[in-house]
């Protein structure tokens, strides 16, 4: 939100699972098909942002449930 990179990289886990080159910026898609695609449990959500000055990137721990 407020920032307009030029491509997303979300990671989750330690694997890449999306690239985006505009928004919306999603981890998955969002068709309802999708949405067993990450299991219920903690994982380590990593975004990635290019900017003009390079890669901005930030962790989080994050909560799936069903």
């Amino acid at each position: 939100e407020g920032v307009e990179p030029g491509e997303v990289e979300l990671w989750l886990d330690g694997r890449r699972v999306n690239h985006c080159r505009r928004s919306p910026y999603t981890l998955t898609s969002e068709e309802r098909t999708d949405d067993d695609t990450i299991p219920p449990g903690t994982h380590r959500l990593k975004v990635r942002a290019r900017d003009g000055s390079g890669w901005l990137e930030r962790e989080f721990s994050v909560k799936f449930g069903r």
